[in-house]
């Protein structure tokens, strides 16, 4: 994924999500859908080819390969993983918690971002189904405020409002 700017990786999913809905897209449907020049699209998809991520002949369909695939796919779960954090975590309206992974996912660097979704995945699947101290946060969040609990404990936290 390292080898895949931003904005190639945003076609990447576009392909992959366009695929998945309708079965099958070509570089017209991509510069409609995303309001972007053909020109812009040919390029990307030439380089996308290139890197081995996709299939495609000029006014024909657009294929992804087994690479692409697993990128797309990756890249689709770990940005679910962060929308989950804004919605659930942090109390983000769900409305806006897209836009808000796009930018965040493309602007973290990569070691950070993995071990971001290796800690929200750790706590989607954690025996642990709502930890008190993520409860707390999501009153905080709302109320600015923090529990009693929290209160009592503040900046040298015993764990009695986290466990």
């Amino acid at each position: 994924m390292n080898d895949l700017t931003p904005s190639l990786m945003k076609y990447l999913k576009f392909i992959y999500k366009t695929i998945e809905e309708s079965g099958n897209v070509q570089a017209k449907d991509l510069s409609k859908m995303l309001n972007v020049g053909r020109s812009s699209i040919s390029e990307a998809l030439k380089l996308l080819e290139r890197k081995g991520y996709i299939e495609y002949e000029r006014y024909g369909q657009i294929t992804l390969t087994l690479l692409g695939v697993k990128t797309a796919d990756l890249q689709m779960k770990r940005h679910q993983i962060i929308c989950n954090f804004l919605k659930f975590v942090l109390a983000i309206n769900e409305n806006e918690t897209d836009e808000i992974a796009d930018k965040f996912e493309y602007t973290i660097p990569e070691i950070a971002i993995d071990r971001f979704v290796k800690f929200l995945n750790f706590m989607q699947i954690c025996s642990c189904e709502n930890p008190k101290w993520i409860q707390n946060m999501q009153e905080y969040a709302k109320t600015q405020k923090f529990t009693k609990k929290c209160e009592s404990c503040k900046g040298e936290c015993k764990g009695g409002c986290c466990s």
